[in-house]
């Protein structure tokens, strides 16, 4: 439940990115960052003040101990993780696809495909639904807190900020496809057997 949080981090937080220095005095802590801030995330930069506000008070957090698995490859994934803290690795098998932390993004694949299914291509063949799947293990290699949003609930925003909002939403989502391609071909190539000199 939201509780007023007067002075603290996360209000600050949530106000920084407001528009017209509006307050909302009823914040909720878990839309707190601890080391990281809302503006290294490159996801918010296509989204207008209101539309991160609701995206920021969507968000959960999840803390990870070192050596977890927070995603595992081949699993269905509607999710993106924003790293507040700590390292994660994502793994193909036993390599390295890339070292992630904090102030970056990861999961970004599959959310982009169940946004894709669910608003693009609600009729689309089942068969293809695999695109959902996990590409890589997500494994923290050292402790770490992550900020989670499900397309579900970036769904809730679209759908609570009415008129406008699919286009905004989708300017969004076609900003996180330079980062999506990148890591696709790099998971690709690894799959394929590619080994880095």
């Amino acid at each position: 439940e939201p509780r007023a949080l007067s002075g603290c981090v996360a209000q600050i937080e949530i106000n920084r990115i407001g528009s017209g220095g509006s307050q909302n005095s009823n914040c909720s802590s878990t839309s707190r960052l601890v080391k990281a801030t809302w503006e290294q995330f490159e996801f918010f930069d296509a989204m207008s003040a209101e539309f991160k506000r609701s995206i920021i008070e969507k968000m959960r957090p999840r803390t990870y101990v070192k050596g977890q698995i927070i995603v595992q490859e081949g699993a269905v994934g509607t999710s993106l993780f924003l790293i507040d803290y700590g390292i994660l690795h994502a793994k193909l098998g036993t390599r390295l696809v890339e070292e992630v932390q904090s102030g970056d993004m990861a999961g970004e694949m599959s959310f982009l495909a169940a946004y894709r299914k669910v608003v693009l291509m609600p009729e689309d063949n089942p068969k293809s639904w695999a695109v959902l799947l996990r590409s890589c293990d997500l494994v923290a290699a050292t402790d770490c807190r992550c900020m989670e949003l499900s397309v579900q609930a970036f769904m809730q925003v679209m759908q609570a900020q009415g008129v406008g909002t699919r286009e905004e939403a989708q300017r969004v989502m076609e900003s996180l496809e330079p980062l999506e391609q990148k890591r696709r071909g790099r998971v690709n190539l690894l799959a394929a057997g590619y080994r880095p000199a």
